[in-house]
């Protein structure tokens, strides 16, 4: 909610992208079209982060909350591609706009070899990627799937585990009612959307 998704879409990328809400592509049957993306409210993301105990004890300008007995300061580093110029400006405008809430969002540029090497490791705070999706019916299991959680190397990055989620998961591989799978998507894309273990952002455009 800290982050103007419509700004990245109209000034870094003029226009050519798509605000989404989940892991599915927009025209996708599996894409639940009435989940709407996280609203751009930093006023409503300070509150939230109030709400769980993050407020600036001491004035410096970064939110900090008591964890086991010491204060912490809500700092991470962004790991991006630094030689991709719509990641790097991206990941800027990221940092700036946590910044204004109080968050210390510190961007680490790399290489491909340092930024594989922190994915399949699980070795970040937080990483700026992107996927190509391939066409339907997907398989959320290789990114989704809990048994992929603390697997080095796999394509559970974020470590995402949700019972519900699992079960939906190998439901699909073996329901072939096309409605039922779609239920069973929607429900998938909900569940991800409000644990939020990813922060979407946009489905670029191409001109042809």
């Amino acid at each position: 909610m800290a982050i103007d998704r419509k700004r990245i879409i109209q000034q870094n990328l003029n226009g050519m992208g798509e605000e989404i809400s989940g892991p599915f592509f927009l025209s996708s049957p599996s894409n639940d079209k009435s989940i709407s993306p996280w609203p751009y409210d930093p006023s409503e993301a300070l509150q939230i982060l109030e709400s769980k105990g993050w407020y600036d004890s001491d004035g410096d300008g970064i939110l900090d909350k008591e964890i086991n007995g010491k204060r912490v300061p809500f700092r991470f580093a962004l790991t991006y591609y630094v030689k991709n110029p719509n990641t790097k400006i991206n990941s800027e405008y990221l940092a700036t706009a946590l910044e204004e809430i109080g968050i210390d969002c510190q961007l680490k540029g790399v290489d491909v070899s340092n930024l594989s090497a922190e994915f399949d490791e699980k070795s970040f705070d937080a990483i700026y990627l992107g996927w190509a999706l391939g066409s339907p019916p997907e398989d959320p299991k290789q990114i989704w799937h809990s048994s992929g959680a603390k697997e080095k190397g796999s394509s559970n990055a974020t470590g995402f585990a949700n019972k519900r989620a699992d079960e939906i998961i190998e439901s699909l591989h073996y329901e072939y009612d096309g409605e039922k799978r779609n239920e069973l998507y929607h429900q998938f894309h909900h569940i991800i959307h409000e644990n939020a273990p990813y922060t979407f952002l946009y489905s670029p455009k191409s001109i042809l």
